[in-house]
């Protein structure tokens, strides 16, 4: 049995513009990760660790993983 994100249509905070993803797909749960991680735990470094891990590892197949194109570019990421 596994549970997928629902996507919010309506937030407090900026989430994403282009909600046009895979709720099955890791970059779902990473975008509802962190945006409670911004409510929570203001300036943690998640999204600083992960664009590192996404540009250092070469097995890393973001497409795959189902990141949008311009995910970088998303102001929840910034």
């Amino acid at each position: 049995f596994t549970t997928t994100p629902q996507i919010p249509e309506h937030t407090k905070f900026p989430f994403l513009k282009d909600k046009n993803i895979y709720s099955n797909k890791l970059y779902a749960t990473l975008c509802c990760m962190t945006y409670i991680l911004h409510i929570i735990s203001p300036g943690n470094t998640f999204n600083e660790r992960l664009k590192e891990l996404m540009q250092s590892c070469s097995l890393v197949d973001a497409a795959e993983m189902g990141f949008t194109v311009d995910w970088i570019n998303e102001e929840i990421w910034k």
